[in-house]
């Protein structure tokens, strides 16, 4: 499983997030982002205070 750094959130104009970037990797559709977390394929996190936090996926509607 690969390792990515999220350093970069892309929202449209309703706060709802279009698109992760990647240390070194570039801009990415959340949509593709989100099907190679859940098949296990990439393992992203964020840097928080220096310290690696993991991020997992979160479905829901828009209202």
């Amino acid at each position: 499983m690969k390792e990515y750094e999220i350093n970069c959130v892309v929202k449209d104009n309703t706060g709802f997030i279009t698109q992760l970037g990647f240390k070194d990797k570039g801009i990415h559709s959340i949509f593709i982002i989100t099907r190679l977390i859940l098949s296990g394929r990439i393992f992203s996190y964020v840097n928080k205070n220096g310290k690696r936090v993991k991020v997992v996926v979160r479905v829901h509607t828009r209202h």
